[in-house]
């Protein structure tokens, strides 16, 4: 699981402000709207443009990064619409602050999940997210009772 990038969250506060709905898309953070949901219980990205900035991309459906003067502005849109639901920006100390509870959704690495989720059972990661990091022969599983590794739709979902 080195080297990728997903979404973490408190399985407990996320069913709390979701209900039943599953975590299984990246409008839990690009969309303003589901994002302002989980504003008070604290959002976090990662400060990495390398692993963001295309992340943002392909939930736009760009096929990848592009310096595209419309492309890359449309990426830095959709930045900028969701910064004041951020809590944090940053590449260190997020696990610890959802483990903690400070926090209850953010784009980590997997490793940190390791680390916040065996710190507190509850936290989760979803892998591949947007189909960035394909995982091949691997079906989605629970990790445990709590946690699920679910693959992330590369784009909006309609509801």
């Amino acid at each position: 699981m080195w080297g990728t990038v997903g979404i973490m969250y408190d399985a407990d506060k996320a069913k709390a402000i979701l209900g039943d709905a599953p975590i299984a898309s990246l409008d839990v953070i690009f969309n303003k709207d589901v994002a302002a949901k989980f504003e008070k219980c604290g959002i976090s990205v990662l400060d990495s443009w390398q692993d963001i900035l295309p992340m943002v991309a392909r939930y736009l459906g760009q096929p990848q990064l592009s310096a595209d003067p419309a492309n890359l502005n449309a990426v830095i849109s959709k930045l900028a619409e969701i910064k004041p639901l951020l809590r944090r920006i940053a590449t260190s100390g997020y696990y610890e602050q959802l483990a903690d509870g400070e926090l209850c959704l953010a784009i980590g690495y997997s490793g940190d999940a390791m680390i916040a989720r065996a710190s507190k059972s509850n936290a989760c990661i979803l892998r591949r997210s947007c189909g960035l990091f394909p995982v091949r022969g691997r079906s989605s599983r629970p990790v445990n009772d709590r946690c699920c590794a679910a693959p992330v739709a590369a784009g909006p979902v309609s509801r």
